[in-house]
């Protein structure tokens, strides 16, 4: 086994009960845990991060490539030798979003990164299939607000980031071939009859099917 993926488990295992209530530890002690982990984490590939997530004093631990397909071997690689961490689930690439409720709803929280806000519910969709490859999806992703950003090039990290999310790391690096993000007016709704956003993990789920049948 790699050093390197030795060394950030055992540190994992090592300060497992400290990590689960690193809410209740002082400042300077959660700097510390942080730093340490994402250095080990680095040393094991620069690419590559986690993300922390506790509840009813169990707690989830997912690797994540942010995204980048190339460097997904490593992320299966570092979680294959987990060891068993008691209270802990480890968790390779961010999951889909399970509970769709509240984007039908409209009752879903705000994502916000910086001063940028975005919301699910609000948003909308057309896709237009790739002709090399029927299993990819160029996204036009239509938002209501977009004029209050300016159309800023500074939306695509967030927009990534929530339909990150709301697919699941893998479905989003390997079904979106791209993001086209525009303005959501009463012109587009009237010709283009966009879809709400939150369905999309549904025709993605449709265009596997199809092509599994095709294909058998």
């Amino acid at each position: 086994m790699n050093h390197c993926i030795t060394a950030f488990w055992n540190y994992f295992k090592e300060n497992s009960e400290s990590i689960l209530s690193m809410r209740e530890l002082d400042a300077a002690k959660r700097h510390i845990i942080m730093n340490e982990l994402l250095s080990l984490i680095k040393n094991f590939h620069p690419g590559i991060g986690f993300k922390l997530n506790s509840r009813d004093h169990q707690g989830e631990l997912t690797i994540t490539a942010y995204g980048n397909p190339y460097i997904f071997k490593s992320v299966d690689l570092l979680v294959k030798f987990a060891p068993k961490i008691n209270k802990w689930k480890v968790i390779a690439f961010i999951q889909p979003a399970h509970d769709l409720e509240p984007y039908r709803t409209g009752t879903d929280k705000p994502f916000e990164y910086h001063t940028i806000v975005l919301r699910v519910s609000e948003m909308k969709y057309t896709v237009s299939p790739c002709e090399n490859n029927p299993l990819l999806v160029a996204l036009n992703l239509y938002i209501p607000n977009l004029h209050v950003y300016g159309y800023s090039e500074y939306l695509t990290t967030p927009v990534n980031i929530l339909l990150e999310h709301l697919l699941g790391e893998k479905a989003f690096a390997n079904e979106i071939h791209s993001v086209n993000i525009c303005q959501l007016t009463a012109e587009v709704e009237k010709i283009l009859q966009p879809v709400a956003l939150y369905k999309l993990p549904e025709y993605l789920q449709a265009i596997r099917k199809l092509s599994a049948c095709e294909l058998n």
